[in-house]
């Protein structure tokens, strides 16, 4: 059978995220709905990626919403603010550990998304809704609090 690139289905992607628990929190909460990689990437709107991190268990599933090849210089405030940085002085410290060579010139790839999904959000979700249930603060309509 001969198949046409164009007919193929691009593969799930992973975007790898740092290991530490406030970023894996950030990304589950909302807070981080962006991240920036060195170099131009071939990330496009309306596909599929997972977020992930190879040292720590952390896995889910989001919808690439936008993508934009720019340099870190012409980075935006609201595209540094869902990325979880106040400045981009502050990204280039962050991004210097994995990326020795980046600068204020540097091509990068803003990738934000939307939608994420998998079994830990829902975990999450869950232990929230617990947690406001205990509080006697659950808003759920239909629910009652008996004295």
């Amino acid at each position: 059978m001969k198949v046409h690139p164009d007919d193929l289905d691009r593969p799930l992607t992973a975007l790898l995220v740092a290991p530490g628990a406030y970023v894996r929190e950030q990304i589950l909460s909302g807070g981080q709905t962006a991240t920036v990689r060195f170099g131009l990437r071939d990330y496009k709107p309306g596909e599929r990626v997972m977020l992930c991190c190879h040292l720590e268990p952390f896995a889910v599933q989001a919808l690439v919403q936008r993508v934009r090849h720019c340099t870190v210089r012409q980075l935006k405030p609201d595209q540094l603010a869902r990325c979880g940085y106040a400045s981009a002085a502050e990204l280039l410290d962050s991004l210097r550990p994995f990326y020795p060579a980046i600068t204020r010139d540097s091509k990068v790839t803003y990738i934000a998304w939307k939608d994420i999904a998998g079994k830990l959000v829902d975990d999450r979700s869950a232990k929230l809704k617990a947690e406001e249930f205990a509080r006697g603060t659950d808003s759920e309509p239909g629910t009652f609090c008996h004295f």
